[in-house]
């Protein structure tokens, strides 16, 4: 496999960070060489890698909506400002805050700002998400695909001895404490959601007598149905973070191990449990990843058939003070499978962006 290389002036580092709905377009940060170095970039087949505009403090491309055609852009400046971005206008600053996310249809935006997290509309600009127990600290990771719920994160007297709860916001605003696993510390974080909001995925703190802390991490999914529920564990490999909610019944998600702290990604859904997703695409569909190591699982269209995220291949001889990072895209010719359904068939894998980057 070949990298396709990266923005113009630019040979250190990029980072796929999502996908649109319909699988077509590809976003993200990428080193290009201006004096700010990072810059948003949207990736689509027809056009390849295309810089999506500069800021002098760099950006980050953060949300798009289902077809690609406005991308949710944030500036690394303080103070920090975000921007939409389309072919026709390019970058338009909209808001103040970190954006973090962005519904299918442009409307809805998520974000945090200098004192809350924050529910966007261009009809009531950034509306402040309440704390659980109406005191405490806010963050919005993601907003659902059809903008009707925000998860992320409360903190404060709110939660039982100041701890940290998941939480899921509704459309006005108002917080509902998804809460934490049970026999660990009073922690735990939503880092995605489904489209229509019902599933929340992220991570929670249990207790452990491998740690040196006495907890480890590990991944849960929550509905009003079951509440929050642990994913479990697969061999010495802890799940230190979910990724991405694929569908009500399939999940991707990071995890490292006890041992070596070296990162994996696997998939887990009701019937197979958690399996490492790297054996599932090489073992049963034939796809050689000799000398790559996939890190991160960033986005997955609704249909289930295309999969992004980032990977890493040693160029040089190790021990190395550098590596490459590069974006991936993945094409399967049937949908990731619901639980019982049979094994993935047709996969495609291809390189989006392949660079360098000094270990530091």
């Amino acid at each position: 496999m070949a990298g396709g290389g990266d923005l113009p002036g630019g040979n250190y580092l990029s980072l796929v960070q999502g996908v649109s709905i319909d699988g077509s377009t590809v976003f993200g940060v990428s080193v290009d060489g201006s004096p700010a170095s990072s810059a948003a970039f949207r990736w689509t087949e027809p056009d390849g890698l295309q810089s999506l505009g500069s800021d002098p403090d760099g950006n980050e491309a953060v949300g798009a909506t289902a077809d690609g055609g406005v991308i949710a852009v944030r500036s690394y400046g303080f103070p920090y400002e975000w921007s939409l971005w389309t072919e026709e206008e390019g970058l338009v600053p909209t808001g103040v805050g970190r954006a973090t996310g962005m519904s299918a249809d442009g409307a809805v935006v998520s974000g945090n700002g200098s004192t809350a997290a924050f529910r966007w509309t261009e009809a009531t600009s950034a509306v402040p998400l309440t704390p659980v127990g109406g005191y405490g600290s806010t963050v919005a990771n993601v907003v659902s695909a059809d903008g009707s719920f925000i998860v992320g994160s409360s903190s404060g007297i709110g939660i039982p001895d100041g701890g940290t709860h998941a939480v899921r916001w509704n459309e006005a605003g108002v917080a509902t404490d998804l809460g934490d696993l049970a026999s660990g510390p009073i922690d735990a974080i939503a880092y995605d959601v489904s489209a229509d909001g019902s599933v929340v995925v992220g991570q929670g703190a249990v207790e452990s007598s491998s740690s040196v802390t006495g907890f480890v991490s590990e991944a849960f999914r929550w509905t009003e149905a079951t509440g929050m529920q642990g994913l479990g564990f697969l061999g010495d490999a802890y799940v230190s973070r979910s990724a991405n909610e694929v569908s009500p019944d399939c999940v991707l998600l990071f995890a490292t191990t006890s041992w070596h702290y070296a990162m994996d990604l696997f998939v887990w859904d009701a019937r197979s449990g958690m399996r490492p997703l790297v054996a599932v695409l090489a073992n049963e569909h034939g796809l050689d990843l000799t000398g790559w190591s996939l890190t991160r699982v960033t986005g997955v269209s609704a249909d289930r058939r295309t999969i992004v995220g980032n990977a890493s291949h040693n160029l040089l001889t190790p021990p190395s003070y550098q590596w490459a990072q590069e974006g991936y895209i993945v094409r399967l010719s049937t949908p990731l499978p619901e639980p019982g359904a049979a094994a993935l068939a047709g996969v495609a894998f291809a390189a989006l962006v392949a660079v360098r980057r000094r270990r530091r």
